[in-house]
């Protein structure tokens, strides 16, 4: 069992960049709109988001104006109400205003409104004005405080679009544009209204995951008419779209298709989200691990695959990459607030974030889950790099309880504004990967040493996982059999089929009437089984060697082209501690690493250490660590 895995060997075969992968893959982060970034008493610590922003290093960070504030970022709340003699009054930027620049100089530096930027930005301009929809939300029904908190749904009012063109949204579009980044916008009727902000977006992100239900040909033909109006008063930013979310191939493939544009050209950059949830014991934050590694197989490689063949120069990214941990909350507040408003109590022990009465819950500062995700993170941006993305980004910097937002995702503490184990996972790969700047990504061996197997008829509470009835137990690596059916009628009944089976090395048992399940797995992970109530039972049937899924740890080996610099990225997916074993580096420069590991009383606010790797060559690893090892470090 993985328990038993506590040690790996490392072996670079070769550090020769001429049989590597070259890619320019930067880590990066979104921020979302929400009190906690305005500088108003509401939310978190503004103090916090501007340095940890400001001390990030990271190129692409994506700004993303979101639903439940549209008062702050929704500039043109009633229609253009210009003629020809007089100028338009219905446009009111003086929030946004406020917080794009302290964005931007975060960011960019002191030169951001003259068009100097130090990394780079990936605008994201969503939460369109209600009166381009058919039956739009009234704004007059809004919270009368900007800042206050509203629901989701409540300014996503309205399918259809009063102009099906898309011509309405495109123009609202390059006026946010002109405002932003040329300086001013001309409205609807020719009248000049001076913004003097030079602002530099590099990306430009066209809506957000579906908003509105606009589905993807009405998303493709508004894409279409963005990218025209923009590029008239714009001459140098990349589009980014569909901003779709979860499970939905079938969108971005047609988004990406450039057959389905009206020029012929499909976007310049493809853009997709993902999440994970976990949480209910250490532990348990593993599953983060394999759940990238599905999604990567079943969206990711067939998207890039689709994209090789169709439209070839579009670059794919994930920016809104998002382990939901949900163990968020400070354990005691929970409680307290529990014992006082019942109502509130939620599945996984961690109140309702949208109601005002979750605001004094504190971040918790006990579990490992942040390390965990942090972890997830580091290993994403190793597989997604290793297929070429052009960036991987975090979701997300900020986030907290009413009247801020998504609290599971948050990279800091919402109440002092101190950094997590997230943000330094970012950070360091920021740092040490170079950013967006070409790197060589070389293959590695990971071998598990020292393993020793689960001796066969050791027992566990719980099931290797879910499975479908099958008969193949000879071929297929898992499956089950109906109880009923087959007359299984124990455990015991379970082992003799599955002992049966060259498959068979592990057997998962249930005699509830509602499952009705004897399953076999050729491998299982005993310390990790899922725990479905139906009294699962799970017997190892015969000794067996480690399933590569058991292998704990990520490596990266990567090399900068241009200067021969050489280092490694290494990902522990594990609850528990490893010793890691390095063969293949003793002619390099590769003495050091920076480790963020799950460590000490608050183990997702410790901070990354350097430590030396011993004279042997090992270095150890604590939980979900996150280590880079760099000759720059030397």
């Amino acid at each position: 069992s993985s328990q038993s895995i506590n040690s790996v060997k490392v072996t670079v075969p070769h550090w020769d960049g001429s049989r590597g992968r070259p890619v320019n893959t930067a880590a990066t982060v979104e921020v979302d709109v929400m009190p906690f970034l305005s500088r108003v008493n509401e939310g978190g610590p503004f103090q916090g988001y501007y340095k940890a922003l400001s001390e990030l290093g990271s190129q692409f960070v994506r700004f993303a104006p979101w639903y439940p504030y549209p008062k702050v970022v929704v500039t043109e709340l009633t229609p253009p109400d210009c003629t020809p003699t007089k100028p338009a009054t219905n446009w009111n930027s003086t929030l946004f205003d406020g917080i794009m620049k302290d964005f931007m100089a975060a960011v960019c530096g002191p030169n951001a409104a003259q068009g100097d930027c130090k990394y780079s930005v990936a605008q994201q301009l969503s939460t369109m004005p209600s009166w381009i929809y058919v039956n739009g939300t009234d704004p007059s029904i809004l919270n009368k405080d900007p800042w206050e908190y509203n629901g989701f749904e409540d300014y996503n009012k309205g399918v259809e679009l009063v102009d099906e063109t898309c011509m309405q949204m495109a123009k609202y579009f390059a006026r946010l544009v002109g405002w932003y980044t040329q300086g001013g916008f001309n409205d609807t009727c020719g009248h000049f209204h001076k913004s003097g902000f030079y602002y530099n977006w590099t990306v430009l992100s066209v809506l957000n995951e579906n908003e509105h239900n606009t589905g993807q040909e009405r998303y493709t033909r508004c894409f279409d008419a963005v990218r025209e109006e923009v590029g008239k008063i714009n001459s140098y930013i990349t589009l980014a779209g569909p901003e779709i979310a979860g499970y939905a191939l079938g969108y971005a493939s047609y988004v990406l298709d450039p057959s389905n544009h009206d020029n012929g050209v499909g976007p310049d950059v493809l853009s997709v989200h993902y999440g994970w949830n976990a949480g209910g014991s250490p532990e348990s934050f593993q599953s983060f691990f394999p759940g990238v590694d599905d999604s990567i197989t079943a969206e990711m490689l067939p998207l890039t695959t689709l994209r090789d063949q169709v439209s070839p120069t579009t670059e794919i990214v994930l920016n809104e990459f998002i382990p939901f941990m949900n163990d968020w909350c400070d354990e005691d507040d929970a409680k307290r607030l529990f014992d006082k408003h019942p109502d509130l109590r939620n599945e996984g022990g961690c109140p309702s974030w949208t109601d005002p009465r979750s605001n004094p819950v504190k971040i918790s500062r006990k579990t490992l889950g942040w390390n965990a995700a942090a972890g997830c993170f580091a290993y994403g941006y190793g597989r997604l790099a290793m297929l070429g993305f052009k960036y991987v980004g975090a979701d997300q910097l900020i986030g907290g309880p009413w009247p801020d937002n998504e609290p599971a995702v948050s990279c800091l503490d919402w109440k002092t504004g101190e950094p997590n184990a997230k943000y330094y996972a970012i950070q360091m790969i920021a740092k040490y990967l170079h950013g967006d700047s070409t790197k060589v990504l070389l293959d590695a061996e990971v071998n598990i040493t020292g393993y020793v197997p689960p001796t066969p008829g050791t027992t566990a509470n719980g099931t290797c996982g879910a499975t479908v009835y099958d008969n193949d137990c000879d071929n297929d690596p898992k499956g089950a059999w109906n109880t009923t059916l087959h007359n299984i009628t124990s455990l015991e009944d379970c082992v003799a089929k599955v002992k049966q089976c060259k498959m068979g090395n592990f057997a998962s048992y249930s005699n509830d009437p509602s499952h009705d399940d004897c399953s076999w797995y050729n491998a299982c992970d005993l310390d990790n089984l899922m725990h479905v109530g139906a009294h699962y039972v799970t017997e190892v049937v015969r000794s067996s060697p480690p399933s590569p899924q058991q292998v704990p740890l990520f490596a990266m080996p990567y090399l900068f082209p241009d200067t021969g610099i050489r280092g490694m990225l290494l990902v522990s997916k594990v609850a528990h501690s490893l010793t890691v074993s390095f063969s293949g580096i003793s002619d390099t420069n590769l003495k050091t690493a920076l480790v963020l590991e799950g460590v000490g009383d608050e183990p997702g606010f410790t901070q990354p250490v350097q430590r030396a790797l011993t004279a042997q060559q090992t270095l150890q690893l604590g939980p979900y660590a996150v280590a880079i090892i760099s000759e720059e470090m030397s």
